[in-house]
C-alpha cells in the first residue's frame, strides 16, 4: 500500500490520500483509492488527474492482475488538509 501511497502523492495536484484499501480477490488484487484535490478544480481537471494517477499506478503493478476504482475530492471535504 506504501508504493501506491507514494505513486499517488507524485502528482502535483494530488494534496492528500483519503482512502486507500488494497485486497486479494482470487487471482486479481483491488485496489481502492480516494485522493484530494483543491476543491476550485474544475471537475474536468480532477478526471484528468484521476487517469493520470491510475496510469502512474498501473506502472507499478501488473495491470492485467488488478482490478481498481480511484475517485477524486476535494480537499477539505473529509476533513483532509489542504496544501498548496
Amino acid at each position: 500500500e506504501e508504493n501506491i501511497k507514494q505513486e499517488a502523492m507524485k502528482h502535483q495536484d494530488v494534496k492528500d490520500i483519503i482512502y486507500l484499501r488494497t485486497r486479494s480477490m482470487g487471482p486479481y488484487f483491488s485496489i481502492d483509492l480516494k485522493v484530494a484535490v483543491l476543491p476550485e478544480m474544475t471537475l474536468t481537471k480532477g478526471y484528468v488527474i484521476s487517469d493520470q494517477v491510475k496510469k502512474a499506478i498501473e506502472k507499478l503493478i501488473d495491470v492485467d492482475m488488478t482490478l481498481g476504482f480511484l475517485n477524486v475530492s476535494p480537499a477539505g471535504y473529509y476533513g483532509t488538509k489542504i496544501t498548496e
